[in-house]
């Protein structure tokens, strides 16, 4: 398994918005991050909330339900940081989708994926505050302090289910 995938599994598991990395990680330069994420603001369709940028790449059905954070939510992804390296893609695997409950995830994908439809595609820019912070995340694939850039495709949204226990 890809180490960010293994990093967003691992925080889905234990609830984590933040995870540790390999002492080998180099920060990103935070200055460049936050002149990406000023310039990015005025960009042609991206949208800004608090703490969080998204440009609509394409629309769902307006009729879809908006998952919650207790969902369990099937997407297609890319994670890029802001000089253009992918870091993860699920689009390399099988037919390119991954589940996670979304209330396990970062900030960033908490809050931008409850305002996305079933089939909509979605690009975020998630500042380093609402991803990994200082820590980084991945085994150093993701630098501390990195500004993150995820194409997100929300396929499908459905109630969390916990699984049963063993039987004794």
């Amino acid at each position: 398994m890809h180490p960010v995938r293994a990093a967003l599994f691992a925080a889905a598991l234990a609830g984590a918005s933040a995870l540790a990395v390999s002492a080998t990680a180099a920060p990103t330069d935070p200055h460049a991050d936050s002149k990406f994420l000023v310039n990015n603001a005025h960009a042609k369709g991206v949208h800004v909330l608090p703490g969080l940028q998204y440009k609509i790449l394409k629309s769902g059905p307006a009729t879809g339900a908006h998952p919650t954070r207790k969902d369990d939510i099937k997407v297609r992804y890319e994670g890029r940081l802001v000089d253009g390296k992918v870091f993860d893609s699920s689009y390399k695997d099988g037919d390119g989708t991954v589940t996670f409950q979304l209330g396990r995830l970062i900030p960033g994908w908490i809050i931008g994926v409850q305002l996305m439809r079933p089939g909509d595609e979605w690009e975020f820019y998630i500042p380093a505050e609402m991803a990994y912070g200082e820590k980084g995340a991945g085994n150093g694939v993701i630098p501390p302090n990195a500004t993150l850039i995820f194409k997100l495709e929300l396929v499908s949204a459905t109630p969390h289910v916990e699984p049963a226990a063993p039987a004794k």
